[in-house]
């Protein structure tokens, strides 16, 4: 059975070639992240005092803090760009599936697991990489660390279609925003 790893374990593997495309794509922060697991009890702790309306965090009775993007994306080290991350509309998301199966050379898009995923970044390259290479690896490392970490949907780590039209352009990745796609995930938790 082929074993999940927590971020920072999967990070470290990682060569000089990937760690540069990291950086690239304004995900840099993460490589250096040594938090392995949320304590469930604190993140609903957490949760329980964040107003979701208008994002901030309430420290006792008289000390109400200001989440904003700005800080998600100092804390976390992901990129705050201008492009806002929005879903595929009805219309799109055919295109968008076929767009993932052609990268990841699947046949379905159900074919295309954080199994799949996984076994994408952890692969060594002892040469440069082609530039199908770095889209695929660049597609793959979003896609898991926004399943696993940033934005999870549940715990079958179901992939989610809702920000991969923004993936489609994996070389402008670092232009989108998402801080604010992480923060307006906590808030909808």
């Amino acid at each position: 059975m082929h074993q999940r790893k927590q971020l920072p374990d999967l990070f470290s593997g990682f060569g000089d070639q990937q760690k540069e495309l990291v950086k690239q794509m304004g995900f840099d922060g993460l490589l250096s992240m040594r938090l392995t697991k949320l304590n469930k009890q604190f993140g609903a702790w957490i949760l329980c005092k964040l107003d979701p309306s208008s994002g901030n965090l309430f420290a006792g009775s008289r000390h109400e803090i200001c989440l904003t993007c700005e800080d998600v994306s100092l804390l976390l080290g992901i990129p705050c760009g201008r492009k806002e991350i929005l879903p595929a509309i009805k219309n799109e998301v055919k295109d968008v599936k076929a767009y993932m199966c052609e990268i990841f050379e699947k046949d379905s898009f159900d074919g295309l697991t954080i199994v799949t995923i996984q076994r994408i970044l952890e692969k060594k390259f002892n040469r440069t990489m082609t530039v199908h290479e770095q889209i695929v690896f660049k597609t793959a490392f979003i896609i898991f660390v926004v399943t696993k970490f940033l934005a999870p949907q549940s715990v079958n780590n179901h992939i989610s279609i809702r920000y991969m039209k923004a993936l489609v352009d994996v070389e402008n990745i670092h232009k989108y925003n998402w801080a604010e796609f992480a923060l307006h995930d906590i808030k909808d938790a």
